[in-house]
């Protein structure tokens, strides 16, 4: 299945351990298309607990950006962004287990981690939160209500839905209802063969009791 389209986030903020400076030249660098000096800034900072460098650096290994394209490596960064509570980084690492990229897949970890960026505010977790309730994947029962609700709320900050988007999210938590549908029409299909031969039986065994008795 294709991946999610994601959004390039490059989080301007800066935090106790690290410097502002080092993190504006490492999106500068980015935003110049010096991708191997921005991997190197971002991983430096990443590595010293910058919760925007370590969502930067889970973006460049998703993509191959500045690095060779490594899913693991992308979890793992977007992971330790989540943990600490980045909103982008949590969302990221939502859209990862839903296509089964870097991690097992596993629907229902993806929905914890996509309602975590959603109650944070967070636009694209909304609107696949969304998603997610109107197809009913990772163990939510399908809910108009609450689908509708998290569209306006990312709708409200903006976000706009592309196709391609919400059939990635949707097509598991679609494809499950359908794989439950599907065994259900198989068994109703098997019932009614089942009382279709046994009423042809029937007729053959009353044609063949009636022939008996016109011969004898």
């Amino acid at each position: 299945m294709k991946s999610i389209i994601i959004s390039l986030y490059l989080l301007l903020s800066s935090y106790a351990n690290t410097s502002f400076a080092d993190f504006t030249s490492a999106v500068s660098n980015y935003n110049k298309g010096n991708y191997n000096t921005a991997f190197k800034e971002f991983k430096h900072l990443a590595e010293q607990g910058n919760i925007g460098a370590q969502t930067n650096l889970g973006m460049m290994y998703e993509h191959g950006t500045g690095t060779p394209k490594d899913y693991k490596q992308a979890a793992y960064w977007y992971r330790m962004s989540a943990k600490q509570g980045g909103a982008a980084a949590q969302d990221s690492l939502g859209v990862m287990y839903a296509n089964g990229q870097g991690v097992p897949k596993n629907d229902k970890q993806a929905v914890e981690w996509f309602k975590k960026s959603a109650e944070q505010g967070f636009a694209n977790a909304q609107h696949h939160l969304g998603v997610m309730y109107e197809s009913g994947g990772g163990g939510l029962l399908k809910d108009e209500k609450q689908a509708s609700e998290w569209y306006r709320k990312a709708k409200e900050q903006g976000y706009v839905s592309t196709k391609y988007d919400d059939a990635s999210i949707a097509y598991e938590g679609a494809k499950k209802g359908m794989a439950a549908a599907g065994w259900a029409v198989f068994a109703l299909l098997a019932l009614l063969l089942y009382k279709i031969i046994n009423v042809l039986l029937i007729r053959y065994k009353k044609r063949k009791d009636a022939a008996k008795k016109i011969t004898q």
